[in-house]
């Protein structure tokens, strides 16, 4: 009986999770994967311009300066093994966000980088970003709860449901992957030309 239903939970999941993807024009039209043109994240509606008052500064980028495995309170459980490629966040007014590499970085989300959406959930600071999920080529939104302090973002990864040779660990997390971002410099004003489109 169990059985049956974590099947049947598994089989919606993976059905209602798939987004159709197209690819961004980097590297000749084989650039990141990203939802169509016109999707609209199911989060968006819940972005709280609240969260950019002395919280989260969207006139600043935020880079990846560590990596490493936290319990479900964001305690710390093993050493940090450091990024192996800068990311970096950028927050958009309306609560869009895109990640990036730092090199070869591009001012045009529709070159490249991955999307996302900032916004509040029961009083807790969460993100959205649609990624990938396995070497094979999957992709779906995957949440990130956020804590702050001062300059730095911690987020707190529960990746989707549809990744079930892990499922365990996302319905009895004790090792989750903690991404720390770092607030550095301005974003420049010709980036803030370019206009996102989910």
């Amino acid at each position: 009986m169990v059985k049956r239903w974590i099947y049947t939970i598994l089989c919606v999941v993976i059905i209602f999770s798939c987004i159709p993807t197209r690819r961004l024009e980097g590297d000749g039209n084989r650039g990141n994967k990203v939802p169509y043109k016109g999707y609209r994240f199911a989060n968006k509606s819940k972005f709280d311009s609240s969260i950019y008052n002395k919280v989260i500064d969207p006139d600043y980028f935020y880079e990846l300066i560590g990596v490493y495995l936290v319990d479900k309170h964001f305690t710390k459980i093993s050493s940090d093994s450091g990024p192996s490629v800068i990311q970096v966040l950028q927050f958009y007014p309306d609560g869009k966000v895109r990640r990036f590499a730092k090199t070869g970085a591009n001012p045009n989300p529709e070159v490249d980088g991955l999307r996302g959406v900032i916004y509040k959930r029961k009083k807790k600071i969460k993100i959205d970003i649609f990624e990938g999920v396995s070497g094979g080529g999957d992709m779906a939104i995957v949440t990130s709860r956020v804590m702050v302090e001062g300059d730095r973002l911690y987020l707190l990864e529960y990746p989707p449901l549809i990744d079930y040779i892990f499922i365990i660990n996302y319905i009895f997390p004790n090792e989750i992957p903690c991404d720390v971002y770092e607030k550095k410099e301005k974003v420049p004003e010709e980036w803030k030309k370019y206009k996102p489109d989910w």
